[in-house]
């Protein structure tokens, strides 16, 4: 358990830490996967949803394995932040909860809208320890989902997918929102102030996680 914990802290350090830039206009979703993507391996899935220009009303996205028994997802140990701050652990009892299984519909639902609305330049991340249990094709999709207050109903705004093949070249599939952080309005990017967080909760996760 102390490797595995190890081993997603840094899968968070690495998405961190290939931290950029991106300008983009509507709401959008991406998709990834973040680590060595064979049978037996602890990866990271990871999942960003951006508000960009449009604010998002209550934010929600499914997310989809395919085929669903490739993946086994820790969610109570899956961390989730909000503009790469104030990171939370799923399993924690006063923030967390906001990743939930969906039986009826055989799907994970991730539950933004606990946190409030996304605003114009918001994103939001996940980043959900997984075990690897069978090789490629593997397939994640996200929809978000935004509430309107018009019909009553959550609305499908963006939708993103990756598929990993085993014979694709690399081991970092592909770049996430992690690899493309806005900048804060000061234009000092956002990486070092997530380094320093991380490094804080860091000894909290490893707590829980044991």
């Amino acid at each position: 358990m102390q490797k595995l914990t190890t081993n997603f802290l840094l899968i968070i350090t690495t998405i961190i830490l290939f931290a950029g830039m991106v300008s983009a206009v509507d709401p959008a979703v991406q998709v990834g996967i973040v680590g060595d993507i064979t049978p037996g391996n602890t990866v990271g899935v990871d999942v960003v949803a951006e508000a960009n220009d449009e604010q998002v009303v209550n934010p929600m996205v499914t997310i989809k394995i395919n085929p669903q028994s490739s993946l086994v997802l820790d969610s109570q140990n899956a961390m989730m932040g909000i503009n790469s701050v104030n990171w939370v652990v799923n399993s924690d009892p006063v923030s967390g909860g906001f990743l939930t299984w969906d039986a009826a519909n055989n799907m994970w639902l991730w539950h933004i809208g606990q946190f409030g609305n996304l605003d114009s330049g918001d994103y939001a991340e996940i980043v959900i320890p997984s075990l690897v249990t069978q090789s490629g094709p593997i397939s994640v999709s996200a929809d978000l989902m935004g509430f309107n207050s018009q019909s009553r109903q959550y609305d499908l705004i963006a939708t993103g997918i990756f598929t990993y093949n085993p014979d694709d070249s690399g081991r970092r599939h592909p770049p996430c929102h992690g690899a493309t952080v806005p900048m804060q309005a000061t234009g000092s990017p956002l990486a070092v102030a997530a380094m320093g967080l991380l490094s804080i909760i860091g000894g909290a996760v490893y707590g829980k996680l044991r």
